[in-house]
């Protein structure tokens, strides 16, 4: 499926969406399945995207592995001028990594989260 226009939402959506193909487009107009609902279906509330007619659109770095060698370029010289913040919760030893697991799960590290299972800071 190529274009659904939509002015329902509900379980009609939910069951076009398993069918999109890739660039699909879908023109939300109406929430006519949530206008009389006493409680908020299940999912996310598409009432602000009607509203403010925004757009949501999906992405993956794939589609820009064309510029790989831009985007490097870029970050490196970024990090070398400091431009560029980041943070790293680092770990050592592997024995450690199922508690560094557990809070990454639990909220309780910040930024990247890294095992260091080696001296040698390049492994």
């Amino acid at each position: 499926m190529d274009i659904y226009f939509d002015n329902t939402a509900g379980p009609i959506l939910e069951a076009v969406l398993q069918h999109i193909n890739q660039g699909a487009r879908i023109p939300l107009v109406g929430l006519i399945s949530q206008y009389n609902a006493e409680n908020s279906p299940p999912g996310p509330n598409l009432m602000p995207l009607l509203v403010k007619r925004a757009l949501i659109k999906g992405f993956l770095v794939g589609d820009y592995q064309h510029r790989q060698a831009e985007f490097v370029k870029d970050v490196s010289g970024w990090l070398q001028e400091g431009k560029l913040k980041y943070k790293e919760d680092v770990v050592q030893k592997l024995e450690n990594s199922p508690h560094a697991f557990i809070g990454l799960l639990q909220g309780k590290n910040f930024g990247k989260l890294i095992v260091q299972v080696s001296d040698d800071p390049t492994r």
